[in-house]
């Protein structure tokens, strides 16, 4: 495993870290639902401290998706995903704190929850490293080598490296390696803000302390961030990016939507209206064209893509990479059927589609 800077050194430390199973379509809340079971068993499938709290998920939707999120739910069940319905009382039942209304409807996980990000992908590392994985820190991939029709290996600025497979997994850094060797990626790069906030006193504290919150009807979530902050973003808040590597100067911290982002949660918290800001941090996301990620075995043989998550790779990471793993090994995925994943979907015009919510900023499945 070759890192141009190091484990955890972009993406994946910068995510949300949210781990939760409702999607709009069936093949994503397949794919989480698998991850969640990697949160859930990982004294065994990994080994270490847990980097996972389940603090429950609830989903509030605008008046106007409540058939969506009926539908939604239904079609959940059905892959697997505990999840449930629920109204007003039960929501302030939850979390005392919310502001519910009558009419307001919402689902219900309480197996879901949030990770430590970089703990959980340097954990996964190192699971990897005691079963005899070798992982190259600082090492860039310059090129993929191929000879005939196969992947022969990598090339770095020091050497090649043969291997008889090549997975990228590099997120919008994989573009234009594969553009070298025929195979064209529709991804755009785009920044993601995220703010932390001294948690409410109305709020019970603690990394467990309250529920993470995915509100579609105001556009914003919220999760717990140690004993006694709470991170904040919006669903659909993204900056463009000239390039992957330019978030931290073309997606700076901004004033603007660090209110925007407590305003919006106050309309379901209204103490988050006046919570001091105490850090913040922004992060590249890859997207497609659909908001779903690629998995796939393309040509030259030999070649796998694991890239495109639009910011919900992190709590399906566990599982893409066991698909994967599988698909090298044995020729297809085992774990998770994941045929709709494939890039030639976007030429066949057969994307990924759910019964998407229609609240502001809403561009999360």
């Amino acid at each position: 495993m070759l890192e141009r800077e190091g484990v955890a050194a972009q993406a994946s430390r910068l995510s949300a870290g949210l781990v939760r199973t409702h999607y709009s379509n069936a093949p994503e809340a397949r794919l989480a639902l698998a991850g969640l079971k990697w949160f859930e068993n990982w004294a065994e499938l990994v080994g270490g401290e847990v980097p996972f709290w389940r603090t429950g998920l609830l989903n509030p939707v605008a008046r106007e998706d409540h058939d969506k999120l009926r539908r939604n739910v239904a079609m959940l069940q059905a892959v697997g995903v505990e999840t449930e319905l629920i109204g007003p009382e039960e929501m302030v039942e939850l979390e005392p704190a919310i502001h519910a209304k009558e009419d307001d409807l919402a689902a219900y996980e309480p197996r879901s929850g949030y990770a430590d990000p970089g703990a959980t992908t340097h954990a996964v590392a190192g699971a990897a490293r005691r079963l005899g994985v070798e992982i190259a820190e600082g090492v860039e991939v310059t090129r993929i080598l191929v000879e005939g029709d196969r992947v022969t290996g990598v090339e770095t600025p020091a050497r090649r490296v043969a291997a008889p497979a090549v997975v990228l997994a590099n997120g919008a850094w994989s573009v234009p390696l594969a553009r070298a060797v025929g195979v064209e990626i529709p991804i755009e790069s785009v920044g993601v803000r995220l703010a932390f906030v001294r948690r409410p006193p109305d709020l019970r504290p603690g990394w467990g302390g309250h529920a993470v919150v995915l509100d579609r009807a105001h556009g914003a979530y919220t999760r717990p961030e140690g004993a006694d902050h709470s991170l904040l973003g919006l669903s659909g808040a993204r900056v463009p990016l000239t390039a992957p590597d330019r978030y931290d100067s073309e997606a700076r911290p901004d004033a603007e939507f660090e209110q925007l982002a407590r305003s919006q949660l106050a309309l379901r918290f209204p103490s988050f209206a006046e919570a001091p800001v105490v850090a913040h941090r922004s992060g590249p996301i890859d997207i497609t064209p659909d908001l779903c990620a690629i998995i796939d075995r393309v040509q030259p043989e030999g070649l796998y893509l694991a890239v495109g998550m639009s910011g919900s790779g992190f709590k399906k990471g566990p599982a893409i990479g066991q698909c994967v793993a599988e698909m090298v090994l044995h020729g297809e995925s085992r774990t998770v059927p994941i045929p709709e994943f494939r890039l030639s979907r976007f030429a066949e015009n057969d994307l990924i589609r759910g019964d998407v919510y229609s609240g502001p900023f809403n561009l999360v499945h």
